[in-house]
């Protein structure tokens, strides 16, 4: 019928320094057989340093062709006591066959004050075990104008249902 749902969950605890949860939802719908939209909503909470974050996001993917996917999306963080952030990112994806593909990322993120601006790229692959399971990986590093580089290591599972 066209209809998208989505879920995420994810974690990160770093012994004494970070212990964050993230989970989220979204809705979406296939324009057509190779694009999509999307409307989706995350909420990150870290009791070790006090931090809530709410994060709204629109987005858009198309295969331009049998090999090529593009993306582009906006988001909208909305943190407890925080300056609000947008982001506007890119990413496209080359696959190398029907089961396996390499990207990249590239985004910029600034706060309604301009207090905090970063850049974002990054690398990712991911691998498709059949059309319902795929496993993906990546390395995203947030560069800000002011103090020091963010490295992000991540691993994932995709189940189609």
């Amino acid at each position: 019928n066209g209809i998208i749902l989505e879920a995420d969950y994810a974690t990160t605890d770093i012994d004494n320094v970070v212990d964050t949860e993230l989970w989220g939802l979204g809705v979406g719908y296939y324009l057509n057989d190779t694009s999509t939209i999307t409307l989706s909503y995350a909420h990150a909470e870290d009791d070790q340093v006090d931090f809530e974050d709410d994060i709204w996001s629109v987005g858009y993917k198309t295969l331009l062709n049998d090999s090529i996917n593009v993306e582009a999306a906006f988001d909208y963080n909305d943190p407890k006591g925080g300056k609000e952030a947008y982001g506007l990112t890119g990413a496209a994806d080359y696959y190398l066959n029907e089961n396996a593909s390499i990207g990249g990322v590239l985004g910029y993120v600034m706060s309604d004050d301009n207090s905090a601006e970063a850049w974002v790229y990054g690398v990712r692959g991911e691998y498709f075990f059949n059309s319902m399971i795929a496993v993906n990986a990546g390395y995203t590093v947030s560069a800000p104008d002011k103090g020091d580089d963010n490295n992000v290591w991540s691993i994932g599972l995709t189940g189609r249902f």
